[in-house]
């Protein structure tokens, strides 16, 4: 475990002792990022600047620069996989392979959108690998298995009432949604709502 809080602070990478919240490092290379997505298991750290992304590892008490990714378009999504990054551009999803650094469209969209996106990890539970949800529209979204990414016509869906700002999982098995003033909570076995949570 990294034991770190990783943030944008200043348009640059900040990262965080998670016990004391004292600063122990600065990515000054990082300057003018937009985005960034961690994917803790594969030590990666994906971090957005206009057009390019790049890659950095963790190595033992700090991040090391790894790779660099030009794309043809500036991302307003970005999600680490392993061994794979998923970047949000326009109206659709790509797909950025990283053992050939190959990019393949994964998901076209009718209309642009905020993109929101998360990894739900395996459930031992139920028997069900890792799956990627990803919105196709402000309320509605997508779970894709993560093992057949590119089958996208029998995908299971989940709606919101509102547009969705972000998501992410949380206790067991579920599916928290932020939305402007609520959050939504979905039962990632059913998809069912489980619980509206108002901020007024």
């Amino acid at each position: 475990k990294w034991k770190v809080l990783i943030g944008i602070v200043d348009d640059c990478i900040m990262v965080y002792d998670i016990g004391n919240l004292q600063c122990i490092g600065q990515l000054l290379d990082t300057k003018g990022c937009q985005l960034f997505s961690v994917h803790e298991p594969s030590s990666l750290l994906c971090v957005v600047n206009k057009k390019k992304i790049t890659l950095y590892n963790w190595k033992g008490s700090g991040f090391i620069p790894k790779r660099e990714i030009i794309l043809s378009e500036t991302p307003k999504f970005v999600c680490s996989l392993s061994g794979a990054v998923i970047a949000g551009v326009k109206k659709q999803y790509e797909l950025i392979d990283l053992s050939s650094f190959k990019t393949f469209k994964l998901l076209d969209l009718e209309k642009e959108h905020q993109m929101v996106g998360t990894e739900i990890p395996a459930d031992t539970i139920t028997d069900k690998g890792s799956r990627l949800l990803l919105s196709v529209s402000s309320t509605v979204g997508a779970l894709l298995d993560s093992k057949a990414l590119g089958d996208i016509v029998s995908h299971a869906k989940i709606n919101w009432s509102s547009p969705a700002l972000a998501v992410d999982t949380c206790f067991p098995r579920k599916l928290v949604t932020l939305q402007k003033d609520l959050l939504e909570i979905h039962d990632l076995n059913t998809l069912d709502l489980v619980q509206t949570i108002s901020f007024q």
